[in-house]
């Protein structure tokens, strides 16, 4: 599971084209469990993991249709925990009124982490993608 939220600054905005550096988050909830066929064994991992990023966000808009690219990273060694992360998103939206838009899209989510789960060293190396339709609320 992952939700996703950034605060970003508009560097560049000439109304049509926009590009927004900024500060994101992660948040991913991993659980799994791995087993060992020849015995049996195995471990459970069930962790919240938050994970902050630099972000960018541009944006082409065209009367209510717009499209974006978000794009979010972080590459950090803090000793026994480290790992590279990679957010990746481009999408279509359609404004349905001011506060209302649906969109479709691709997501691409790329975790290389180490660290320690219940006092267990853990190794991921996850991706996530896929295609996407949703909407959104502007408040």
């Amino acid at each position: 599971t992952n939700a996703k939220v950034a605060v970003t600054f508009d560097l560049l905005d000439l109304g049509v084209v926009r590009i927004s550096p900024g500060l994101g988050a992660d948040l991913f909830k991993v659980q799994a469990r791995v087993t060992e066929i020849s015995t049996g064994t195995f471990e459970d991992v069930d962790e919240l993991l938050p994970v902050p990023m630099l972000f960018l966000q541009s944006e082409g808009r065209f009367g209510p249709l717009s499209a974006e690219l978000d794009l979010g990273y972080l590459d950090v060694d803090l000793g026994d925990t480290g790992g590279t992360y990679f957010d990746l998103e481009a999408l279509v939206a359609y404004d349905l009124t001011a506060q209302i838009e649906l969109n479709a899209g691709y997501r691409y989510i790329s975790m290389d982490a180490n660290g320690k789960s219940d006092g267990q060293d853990l190794t991921a190396d996850l991706t996530l993608q896929g295609w996407f339709i949703g909407g959104g609320i502007r408040f």
